[in-house]
């Protein structure tokens, strides 16, 4: 079962090969829009961070930016929807599911291709 989650990201991955660049911002901004922004847009931010722009996750929020383009490992928004451990887990368990495998991939692939705009 857990094989059969992985497909999209498999299809994706395997797509990747024709894509004319790296991922943009407009490639992840519906997976924000659907499980970041309602605590962390324009309204009343959690934690002063907004993921409702490119810029905002740029600026970050009280920990610091969500991002840091080209690196992967040292951006809190990924190690978050990881649940790596470094911090607080997002969403949080009691609020909603965990991103599922393809999408943590492609937000992976922005932030590693420089989290184009």
């Amino acid at each position: 079962m857990r094989l059969l989650s992985l497909l999209p990201l498999l299809c994706f991955l395997c797509s990747c090969g024709r894509a004319t660049g790296p991922v943009s911002y407009s490639s992840v901004k519906e997976i924000l829009e659907s499980n970041c922004v309602s605590c962390h847009g324009e309204e009343e931010p959690e934690s002063e961070l907004r993921l409702d722009s490119r810029e905002a996750i740029l600026a970050g929020g009280k920990s610091g930016p969500a991002i840091v383009p080209g690196d992967v490992d040292s951006s809190l928004l990924i190690s978050a929807v990881e649940d790596s451990g470094l911090v607080t887990r997002m969403p949080p368990e009691d609020d909603a599911p965990s991103l599922d495998a393809a999408s943590i991939a492609l937000l992976r692939l922005w932030v590693a291709g420089g989290a184009k705009p």
